[in-house]
């Protein structure tokens, strides 16, 4: 089977809120895939520090993660790209430049427009600081990470996009925009499926039910796809 590379969102690391990742890549295990996790620079126990991370070196890093895993890993030399919020994004502006065959695309919580959409969440400093704590998660940031970021208009990647792809997205999401979906879905030329999971936030945060709802209905979509 392919072997199914994960990319994480923002201010996390690579096993994803209280260890989501980790539980999904545990079940796609159990049904016979390899998976790769990482940490972004910065991230869990990857070298440096959180401000000094950009989009840039996230979109390269990715493409030699997933290059590494189709080539070090028990898979049938395709890959499965998996990602989260920011991560999806990541995975996106990755894809013109992956070599190896994509067998398909999962992507939760679909990220664009961060130049609008991170001001928004995370307030204006994020644009002029030179280092801003995000409060919540005590990660500091530099004002380059957005200027890098705001380079990126991830919706022209998405013509990219020749593999199937699932967009899926938590219902009651008060971080992402579900209307960043809509438009996707409307720029993707390849076969696409949507799944909306009704009460769910954004990180499927103390919503088991949901979260294992989320994990079992991407699986099998995987399943289908090979």
């Amino acid at each position: 089977k392919p072997v199914v590379v994960f990319s994480h969102g923002f201010i996390t690391d690579g096993l994803e809120n209280h260890r989501m990742f980790f539980k999904i890549a545990r079940e796609l295990n159990y049904v016979g895939y390899s998976v790769v996790l990482y940490d972004n620079f910065g991230c869990g126990y990857s070298d440096g520090e959180y401000k000094d991370f950009r989009f840039s070196f996230a979109i390269k890093d990715y493409v030699n993660v997933v290059d590494w895993a189709v080539n070090n890993t028990n898979c049938n030399g395709k890959c499965v790209l998996f990602g989260q919020s920011l991560g999806t994004a990541i995975i996106i502006t990755s894809i013109v430049s992956i070599k190896n065959e994509i067998n398909s695309i999962v992507l939760w919580n679909f990220s664009a427009d961060i130049k609008k959409r991170y001001p928004k969440i995370f307030g204006e400093q994020i644009k002029y600081a030179n280092s801003f704590c995000i409060g919540h998660k005590g990660f500091y940031i530099s004002s380059e990470f957005h200027k890098d970021a705001s380079k990126y208009n991830v919706f022209k990647y998405l013509s990219y996009v020749k593999s199937p792809i699932l967009f899926l997205n938590s219902g009651s999401d008060a971080i992402g925009e579900i209307s960043l979906t809509n438009k996707a879905i409307k720029l993707v030329k390849s076969v696409k499926s949507r799944i909306i999971i009704e009460g769910a936030n954004h990180s499927f945060n103390c919503q088991i039910d949901k979260e294992d709802l989320a994990i079992e209905k991407s699986i099998n979509w995987i399943e289908k796809q090979l």
